[in-house]
């Protein structure tokens, strides 16, 4: 979770964070010691979800990185953001 907090809180450009996303593009990679459980990955789409927005579509995808080893890495593309 630290590092899904991590990915939604740094900012590139405009966007503080994923709020009003209308598309958001999930992958996490873990090493093959830290491989996730079906239960993380559940709190880690809920917690993106509910900081983007129900209205949000998410898609996620979830690889495994021997080099690794007991880390997780985080990639996050938000996209489609309101005017609001």
């Amino acid at each position: 979770m630290v590092a899904v907090q991590q990915a939604t809180d740094f900012t590139l450009l405009t966007h503080s964070d994923i709020a009003g996303a209308g598309r958001i593009l999930l992958s996490i990679t873990s090493g093959a010691t830290a491989e996730l459980e079906m239960e993380e990955l559940t709190d880690i789409t809920e917690y993106i979800q509910d900081k983007a927005g129900q209205q949000a579509e998410v898609i996620f995808g979830h690889s495994i990185d021997d080099k690794l080893e007991d880390g997780i890495r985080v990639t996050l593309i938000a996209a489609c953001f309101s005017d609001n």
